[in-house]
C-alpha cells in the first residue's frame, strides 16, 4: 500500500486501504485512509494488559517487515513507559524456518514473557512449535496472527490457553447487515479462523 501512495497523491486519487496497520501509513498521504486500526492503537493497549498482569520483563521477537516491527515497537514503548523492562528485541528474516538460534538466545535471557509478531500464520505456528521443543514456557503475548484459532490448529493445540493477543474486533450484534454477512461467510467457508473483523473489512468476493 505504501508504495502506491506517491502515485495516488500525485493524481489526486482517494485511497482506502484494508488490513494496513503499520506506523508508516500514518500521515503518509493526504488522501490515504485505512479501515484498520494502527499498531499503536492495538499493541500499546496489549502492553498495558501485560503490565496489569504483573509482567515486568519481556523480549520481543518479530519478522523484519513493516507490520511486525510496528507491533513490537509500540508494545515495547508502552511497556517501558509503564515501568517494564525489554531485555532484548530479536528479529528474523522473512522466509526463516529455523527459529531455534534466536529462541535459545531468548531462553537464556529468562524473560517473564515473549512478545511475538509475524507476517503470516505459518511462521507463528513454527515459532510456537519450536518454543515447545526448547522447553520455553514463558507467557506469550502476540499479534492477531500469533494468538488465533488458526495458529492453535496449526500447532495441534500447542499454543497455550494463557497466550494473550490483540486484534480489532467487530460486534456482529450491532448491525443486522454485519450479522447476516458473517452468517453467509461461515456458511460458505465453514468458520472464521481469525477475528470476524478481518472478514468484514477484508472480504472482497
Amino acid at each position: 500500500t505504501l508504495s502506491i501512495i506517491p502515485i495516488t497523491e500525485a493524481n489526486k486519487v482517494f485511497l482506502l486501504a484494508g488490513a494496513t496497520g503499520t506506523d508508516k501509513f500514518t500521515g503518509a498521504g493526504r488522501l490515504a485512509f485505512r479501515t484498520f486500526p494502527s499498531a499503536k492503537a492495538i499493541y500499546s493497549k496489549l502492553a498495558e494488559v501485560a503490565y496489569e498482569k504483573e509482567t515486568r520483563t519481556t523480549v520481543t521477537f518479530s519478522e523484519q517487515k513493516d507490520w511486525p516491527q510496528s507491533v513490537v515497537a509500540n508494545f515495547a514503548q508502552r511497556f517501558t513507559e509503564l515501568g517494564g523492562k525489554v531485555l532484548a528485541q530479536e528479529t528474523y528474516e522473512p522466509g526463516t524456518q529455523d527459529f531455534k538460534p534466536a529462541l535459545l538466545k531468548i531462553k537464556n535471557l529468562n524473560p517473564e514473557s515473549i512478545m511475538i509478531s509475524v507476517q503470516g500464520p505459518d511462521s507463528a505456528a513454527q515459532i510456537i512449535k519450536q518454543m515447545q521443543e526448547l522447553g520455553i514456557i514463558q507467557q506469550i503475548y502476540g499479534d492477531g496472527l500469533v494468538v488465533t484459532k488458526a495458529t492453535y490448529d496449526k500447532t495441534n493445540g500447542i499454543l497455550p490457553s494463557s497466550a494473550l493477543g490483540g486484534t480489532p474486533h467487530v460486534n456482529s450484534e450491532r448491525l443486522p447487515e454485519t450479522k447476516a454477512f458473517l452468517e453467509r461467510y461461515v456458511k460458505r467457508f465453514g468458520e472464521i479462523t481469525l477475528d470476524s473483523f478481518i472478514a468484514t473489512e477484508g472480504y472482497d468476493g
